[in-house]
């Protein structure tokens, strides 16, 4: 790979083998499963161990940000009465 950005083995096992993919991914999150439907990341075949290299981690973070400030603001706007 030329892109100074992305790692050329897997660093988790040390394998060659990886490739460039987006798919539904579910992270857990200090406990909380986040579900990513679009989540683009490089995947090991020898492993299977995904990883975020580069600008990868940084759209990472930004979607699972997201996603957690939807489902909070979805479950805020379901409650009949503020908490106190």
């Amino acid at each position: 790979m030329e892109n100074n950005d992305r790692t050329d083995f897997c660093i988790e096992c040390g394998s060659r083998d990886i490739f460039e993919e987006t798919s539904p991914f579910t992270h857990v999150v200090k406990g909380r499963p986040v579900h990513i439907e679009r989540d683009h990341h490089m995947r090991c075949r020898a492993c299977d161990a995904v990883t975020y290299p580069g600008e990868m981690l940084r759209a990472f973070l930004k979607s699972i940000t997201d996603q957690i400030r939807r489902e909070d603001a979805t479950l805020a706007a379901g409650c009949d009465r503020a908490p106190r």
